[in-house]
């Protein structure tokens, strides 16, 4: 026991313990294929959602130009710069993200049924019939009792009652049941209204802007940017009184001399209170609006609800100026392309194929100021143009409502938009006139109200035609700042970016 050995007793039987397995043998390396097949994958950061370094617009317009790449990556590099702006473009500055507003009649009939019958939104106390007086007279000394005397809010008392809740809900609730969004019922309809008829005759006296020389479109659009920034106390800025001192000569913009305004608090409150409101009729002005208004600074004659009505009706003038420039820049974008479907040429050498030419570049920088002008509009003045009221009760559930310039029952954005595939298709008959909306199976035509009527009837001459496919079209573009183009699917973008990736590894 002293030698430190087992004892034969303690020892283990032979053969007892367990069986120890012999390793199989490891898979030999696949050496069947090339380099090239074993390789890592390929890093790609354009496909690469985890790299905001890529979304940059200046490295997306390099990748551009020296990757050479197809055009079926134009919806990737459409999504990238669309990530850019929904992460680092907080204020904006590339113009506005939301795409236009379809045509009426091009998506499915809303609904309507159990949403308290065809009767619209209250409006506020003494407001229609306001609107009545306005109608009538345009501007009328009004007295805080006159909502006694014509009977308040009852519908019928007065004969000069002319808008009434269940005659704007039963129209609201007709357009909707027709299709159109909600966004093209809440805000105002420009064309044939006061401003666009004063503008026309701004236009007969003379006043229609002068574009014809190098960068006058950019620099209008820079003048309506300018002027179109209001501070946060509601005064213009310099250059939207300087363009206010142009236009008081054709009586759009009311002056303010001392002897206008009249002396004393009293006589300022009073005159004040007379001119919001008649712009409150021409601009369409939402009935919140109006009601806060007369329930505050209105309601009160001070010098503080003096200051607040200033403020107001300095507000409404920028408002109504913007609007009036916006409705000049689409009228001498409306005269180039009457321009451009009177242009008869012979062949090749006929000198009016410069003017041709000429025309459709100018056309091209006037759509994209339009639509970047259009863009600063909506969100300056985003409270004065949607009017919710004009919806029946209940409508806006589940619906996104924002501000749209509308110009003949159409969102103007969309206008362009369809104008711009016209042009690359080289359909001239019907620029200006048709619609081009996307659906299940791809595009399709639709004319809508007194657009229609003469929607495709004129023959262009296919010279004509084929100088508008090759013009390019700027609000088409990939890096377009501002709405997407009408091509750019999300859908297509995430479906080309795994396509691409599972490519990348199988090889």
């Amino acid at each position: 026991g002293s030698s430190g050995r087992c004892s034969p007793a303690l020892a283990p039987p032979i053969g007892s313990g367990p069986r120890r397995m012999k390793p199989e043998p490891k898979p030999r390396w696949d050496n069947s294929g090339s380099v090239h097949n074993r390789r890592i994958p390929k890093y790609d950061a354009l496909i690469d959602d985890y790299c905001p370094l890529m979304t940059s617009p200046t490295r997306l317009n390099h990748i551009m130009k020296t990757r050479g790449l197809s055009d079926e990556y134009s919806h990737i590099i459409r999504a990238r710069f669309e990530q850019h702006r929904q992460l680092f473009d907080k204020t904006g500055r590339y113009g506005s993200r939301s795409r236009p507003e379809p045509p009426p009649g091009s998506r499915p009939a809303t609904s309507m049924d159990g949403v308290l019958g065809d009767r619209g939104s209250p409006v506020p106390q003494g407001f229609n019939s306001r609107l009545a007086e306005l109608a009538v007279e345009d501007s009328v000394p009004w007295s805080p009792g006159d909502d006694d005397a014509d009977g308040g809010d009852d519908p019928g008392s007065s004969p000069r009652e002319l808008v009434t809740a269940d005659t704007a809900g039963a129209a609201a609730a007709a357009a909707l049941r027709g299709g159109t969004s909600a966004s093209l019922v809440c805000c105002p309809e420009w064309r044939e209204s006061p401003l666009h008829r004063a503008q026309l005759c701004v236009w007969e006296r003379g006043g229609a802007p002068d574009l014809d020389e190098e960068g006058a479109i950019a620099a209008a659009a820079e003048a309506f940017v300018a002027s179109t920034d209001v501070s946060a106390m509601g005064a213009p800025s310099p250059a939207a009184a300087s363009s206010f001192a142009q236009e008081e000569r054709f009586g759009t913009i009311a002056t303010n001399d001392a002897g206008t305004w009249g002396e004393g608090l009293q006589a300022r409150w009073t005159c004040l209170k007379e001119r919001i409101e008649a712009l409150w009729f021409r601009m369409s002005i939402p009935g919140a609006v109006c009601q806060a208004i007369h329930s505050g600074p209105m309601s009160v004659i001070s010098p503080h609800a003096l200051h607040q009505l200033e403020k107001h009706f300095k507000e409404l003038e920028s408002y109504e100026a913007s609007t009036g420039r916006l409705i000049r820049l689409w009228l001498a974008r409306q005269s180039i392309i009457d321009r451009i479907k009177g242009t008869h040429v012979l062949g090749v050498n006929d000198v009016r194929l410069e003017g041709l030419r000429g025309d459709l570049a100018k056309l091209n920088r006037l759509s994209a100021s339009v639509v970047r002008c259009v863009g600063v509009w909506a969100q300056q003045f985003r409270h004065l143009i949607i009017d919710t009221l004009r919806l029946p009760a209940g409508a806006t559930v589940g619906r996104a409502v924002r501000p749209v310039f509308v110009w003949g029952g159409r969102d103007l954005v969309e206008r362009i938009h369809s104008d711009s595939d016209f042009l690359a298709r080289g359909d001239i008959a019907n620029l200006g006139l048709a619609a081009v909306v996307r659906t299940d199976v791809g595009q399709a035509v639709v004319r809508h109200g007194a657009d229609a009527d003469g929607a495709g009837r004129a023959e262009t001459p296919a010279l004509v035609s084929a100088y508008a496919a090759a013009q390019r079209q700027t609000v088409a573009e990939v890096l377009h700042e501002g709405p997407p183009p009408p091509w750019y699917s999300p859908e297509v973008a995430r479906a080309g970016i795994e396509a691409l990736r599972r490519a990348a590894v199988s090889k």
